[in-house]
């Protein structure tokens, strides 16, 4: 894919640490293995700027959109179908950005079902982590598309999805989001490979490919093998030192290549309108 790479020097660590003006708590729950890489990523390839208007899609109760808000002075509007947005009201009061959710610098709302309730070409740019691929069936790209709908032209859009060496769609025994499981497995999330990225995403957006980077553990799997590994990993005896994920996830995830990914992999890509 012809497209500039980004993910050099990313850094976690300064998420992390922003949590720490919230609270103790959700210091020390850290940010995620993953989002050491996506957040700074997704952050480096919106480029926003004060008083643009940016949409997090999918924001749930995730620090990033509040740095967002704090580190670049843009107007940031936090949507997600799940209740644990409205958290981030919260979050915004003890973190000094209260003034900001008050006079409309920081929106957030949680929403029931697309079409989202913005007009067309409403914003500068949207981030969208780790949530387009939870779109059952093959609304992933009418998702896209409809995202793609609240941007201005020139825009830029930036997303982080996981990626396989061969595409597959995960079903777990359990509730995911508004799907109830009623004894068959129920869809959770899309492992895209390097074909369906580009037929499923990329190309119905009709967007310009600014910056593609696959990313994974090349060498030892800590991912699989420890932080998300039942009695062991971030929800077992590394619970503790969930707050320390950036220093394994800047030890152990590579950029690798899109078409041969190893297992847990992800990639981050960015669009302009």
């Amino acid at each position: 894919m012809d497209a500039t790479p980004l993910g050099r020097g990313l850094n976690g660590w300064p998420f992390v640490r922003y949590k720490a003006k919230i609270d103790v708590i959700r210091l020390l729950m850290g940010i995620g293995y993953e989002r050491a890489i996506e957040y700074p990523w997704v952050l480096r390839a919106l480029e926003a700027s004060t008083g643009q208007r940016v949409i997090d899609v999918g924001s749930g109760n995730s620090v990033f959109p509040l740095y967002l808000h704090a580190t670049t002075g843009a107007i940031v509007h936090c949507i997600d179908f799940d209740k644990s947005v409205l958290r981030l009201r919260g979050y915004a009061e003890k973190c000094g950005l209260g003034d900001a959710v008050r006079d409309g610098g920081l929106v957030i709302h949680q929403i029931a079902s697309l079409p989202l309730p913005y007009d067309d070409g409403f914003f500068d740019g949207l981030t969208c982590v780790s949530t387009i691929e939870h779109s059952p069936e093959d609304s992933d790209t009418a998702t896209m598309r409809e995202l793609m709908r609240v941007v201005k032209k020139g825009g830029r859009l930036a997303f982080s999805v996981p990626i396989a060496a061969t595409h597959q769609d995960v079903f777990i025994d359990a509730d995911v989001y508004d799907r109830s499981y009623t004894g068959a497995p129920v869809f959770y999330e899309r492992h895209y490979d390097s074909r369906t990225i580009r037929s499923r995403l990329i190309d119905p957006s009709g967007a310009r490919l600014l910056a593609l980077d696959a990313f994974g553990e090349p060498g030892f799997e800590f991912g699989r093998r420890v932080a998300y590994r039942a009695g062991i990993g971030m929800g077992g005896l590394l619970k503790p030192f969930r707050w320390a994920m950036p220093f394994f996830a800047h030890r152990f995830i590579q950029a690798v290549p899109i078409e041969r990914p190893p297992l847990r992999s992800f990639c981050c890509f960015a669009l302009q309108k």
